[in-house]
């Protein structure tokens, strides 16, 4: 076939159309993903979900309780409750690399919240991060004048020892 600017400006139209529906698809594809985030049954879903994980935490079963709470986290990962929960059953589980990641995350956006800093104090200590945790627990003492740094001290010298013991028994998980 011989090409001129007449065949080729006929063909224009046809290849235009094609490329144009291309974002047109993908946006109504989109719609649908996006209306699901805020709908009213994901909502019910995550809500039950998070009721059964509490359960699960209030029965002692932890790991089970992470792992709902790690599937939660993909579903709503801004929910200080699944975030909360997920670094508390992270410390029961011996996940203390995670419950670090998700204090950490609560810290950033509650910075004013010294129980946060406490428990992210512990979490270090479980990691034998020493430092980090007087860090810690120097912010939750600022927030909190009546927390005082000698009990302080010594919850941190406890922990360590506890997670020394730990550590030469070959307990400690990480997350």
């Amino acid at each position: 076939m011989k090409y001129s600017i007449n065949t080729v400006a006929a063909d224009l139209p046809k290849v235009c159309r094609r490329f144009a529906l291309a974002p047109l698809l993908l946006l109504l594809l989109a719609i649908p993903a996006m209306a699901a985030e805020d709908s009213p049954g994901l909502r019910t879903a995550v809500g039950s979900a998070k009721a059964d994980a509490a359960a699960l935490m209030q029965q002692g079963k932890y790991a089970s309780a992470y792992e709902m709470y790690m599937r939660l986290l993909r579903e709503a990962p801004d929910d200080d409750e699944i975030n909360l929960n997920l670094a508390r059953s992270s410390m029961h589980s011996g996940r203390y690399n995670q419950a670090v990641m998700a204090y950490e995350r609560l810290t950033e956006k509650y910075p004013n919240e010294p129980v946060l800093f406490s428990e992210l104090a512990q979490a270090y200590m479980a990691l034998q991060d020493r430092q980090s945790a007087e860090q810690a627990m120097a912010t939750a003492r600022k927030l909190n004048p009546n927390i005082n740094k000698a009990d302080n001290d010594k919850l941190l010298d406890s922990l360590e020892k506890r997670y020394d013991q730990w550590q030469v028994h070959g307990k400690v998980r990480s997350g």
